[in-house]
């Protein structure tokens, strides 16, 4: 904190989402360049006070979504995984998923868990999803996963799509519902259900044929008011 000048101000401590203090007292505030949010540590969590506007598409600080992580698959990796991503900070999310292909035709499929790594991933899930150029609906239920879209081999077949995350922090059973578009004619809905009130706090996004080999995902909160 430093106060100078004329003009006298307080400066938070400033750094970036990854780079927080480790040991914070309470009512310490911080600001994140990366991310534009001002937060305070509550003593137990670092708490979201504001966000800086966007003055290019007139989002003041109640609208609109915000930006919460990425991650960019520049490699072969088994899978994507988002740590502490659902908080009560927001109560809705949006998944956006870009260029995904892998090194085996499958499917793209998100998982749920209470913590980095936990068995809570395997709590069975309802789903409906409709694809090959929608030309029927197929619904079952998966031990521990929500399909979301086809993946096909080879960097020049991507899929690319959209979902929203329903209560996934709550103790109810989260919901998850969107669409996408791969190569050709594929395209469909694909949503699911948690077959469990469960409070999650963490995602993870696997092919079930193989590895991802390419591609994006960004995670978004839903501002509350």
């Amino acid at each position: 904190m430093s106060v100078s000048g004329i003009s006298s101000g307080l400066r938070p401590g400033v750094c970036t989402s990854t780079t927080r203090p480790s040991n914070p007292y309470t009512g310490f505030l911080i600001y994140e360049t990366d991310t534009g949010y001002l937060r305070v540590w509550d003593g137990s969590a670092w708490d979201y006070l504001s966000q800086k506007q966007d003055d290019t598409v007139g989002l003041g600080p109640t609208q609109g979504l915000v930006y919460l992580a990425s991650s960019t698959i520049s490699g072969t990796t088994a899978y994507v995984e988002f740590a502490n991503v659902f908080s009560s900070t927001f109560t809705n999310y949006r998944v956006e998923i870009a260029n995904i292909h892998a090194d085996t035709q499958g499917s793209l499929m998100v998982y749920f868990g209470t913590s980095l790594g936990s068995t809570g991933y395997y709590s069975s899930m309802y789903y409906d999803r409709s694809d090959g150029g929608l030309t029927g609906v197929v619904r079952g239920q998966n031990n521990g996963f929500i399909y979301l879209m086809l993946t096909d081999n080879g960097a020049g077949n991507k899929s690319s799509g959209a979902y929203d995350i329903l209560n996934p922090q709550a103790s109810t059973r989260t919901v998850v519902t969107g669409n996408y578009h791969g190569r050709a004619s594929y395209a469909g809905w694909n949503g699911g259900t948690n077959a469990s009130d469960t409070s999650w706090v963490t995602c993870r996004f696997a092919n079930d044929s193989g590895n991802l080999t390419g591609g994006s995902i960004r995670i978004y909160g839903y501002r509350n008011s």
